[in-house]
């Protein structure tokens, strides 16, 4: 595959659980962000992050957290984040994280909420982000832990819909 230089939207397809999270709960394990980067092992800039909740509120915060390889974490959606044992973890392939704080970060849309990086957090480490996918990889992967409150989403596979703006490095 060869360097593309720009920029690269990715809106993966998410699915949650619709029982009701609670702070510290993993919102669901690893989704891929297909060619993340634009050449096997490359780089890329994280530029923009956006998430929408259906049902979400203001006081809702999240870890989003970014791994070059797809391994599962070990704990299922809606299974408290430290069920990740710290082996699980050092094999996860962990190259960065970014927080999304509902109450600095986000507004409210319909009957769902928005929240957008990079913004202003007292929790720091917002965008822009550096990631490297691995050797032989164009890949890289996202999990999402529930920081603050307690999301309930009506419908699976649409209640979190969270888009990506990548610039190539090359």
């Amino acid at each position: 595959m060869g360097m593309y230089p720009g920029v690269k939207i990715i809106q993966p397809s998410i699915t949650v659980d619709t029982s009701a999270y609670a702070a510290g709960d993993l919102l669901f394990d690893k989704v891929e962000l297909k060619n993340a980067v634009s050449s096997r092992g490359g780089c890329s800039k994280l530029i923009n992050l956006s998430m929408y909740n259906e049902d979400g509120v203001e006081n809702e915060d999240f870890l989003v957290m970014f791994f070059n390889n797809s391994t599962s974490l070990g704990a299922n959606a809606n299974d408290a984040a430290t069920e990740i044992t710290d082996a699980e973890f050092k094999a996860s392939g962990f190259i960065g994280s970014c927080f999304l704080n509902g109450g600095e970060v986000g507004h409210s849309v319909g009957n769902g909420f928005i929240l957008n990086a990079p913004g202003n957090s007292d929790k720091g480490g917002n965008l822009p982000l550096l990631v490297q996918a691995a050797e032989g990889e164009t890949s890289i992967w996202f999990a999402v832990i529930v920081e603050t409150d307690t999301p309930d989403y009506a419908t699976a596979a649409n209640g979190c819909k969270m888009t990506f703006g990548f610039e190539y490095l090359g």
